[in-house]
């Protein structure tokens, strides 16, 4: 069964919890897509260390590339809040689309029309099939954060996901403040 509180544009949170992927990891995704085939989503708060104008040419922008997810790494997509500037979009939920047509993007950016305030770029997406996600997310492995669009186009920093787990789970101090990799403790 798909729970009604998971739709497309829902944001996630990893939880804390003993496994070594969840200490590490420490994501933030939306949801561009999710029903009884599956879910695809994007970690809003991983920024790579790529540029955009690092892998399209002759684009005249400093848009920083974050790290979507483990499939078609290689590949780019984006989401954005202009769809009535960028045809061909696919409305993920009310005021963000995913995708439409790149050649209106990169003709936008470089004119000035769209910012960083408008769109997001990453490298590959992350996926579930069937009942994946809702199975960890009933694991606690997620949690359903309380739909807020505009966290989707702001840099969110390092902090973000510390500040959402301590709101969320009780004694989340020892998390909030453990070390990415234990190892380096």
């Amino acid at each position: 069964m798909i729970s009604n509180n998971i739709t497309a544009g829902t944001l996630l949170v990893s939880q804390p919890n003993d496994t070594k992927k969840s200490i590490l990891d420490r994501w933030i995704f939306m949801l561009a897509q999710h029903d009884k085939e599956g879910s695809i989503g994007f970690i809003l708060n991983k920024p790579s260390a790529y540029r955009l104008s690092d892998i399209v040419p002759n684009i005249q922008s400093d848009f920083v590339l974050h790290f979507g997810g483990d499939i078609e790494k290689d590949n780019l997509y984006f989401i954005h809040n202009v769809p009535h500037l960028i045809g061909g979009s696919q409305e993920i939920a009310e005021g963000i689309y995913w995708g439409g047509d790149f050649d209106t993007v990169v003709e936008l950016i470089d004119n000035g029309v769209i910012t960083k305030d408008n769109i997001k770029f990453f490298l590959g997406y992350s996926a579930w099939g069937g009942l994946k996600l809702q199975s960890e997310i009933t694991q606690n492995s997620w949690r359903i954060l309380k739909k807020d669009f505009n966290k989707a186009f702001q840099n969110l920093k390092s902090t973000f996901w510390n500040k959402k787990v301590l709101e969320i789970k009780n004694n989340a101090q020892f998390w909030e403040n453990a070390p990415k990799d234990p190892r380096c403790n």
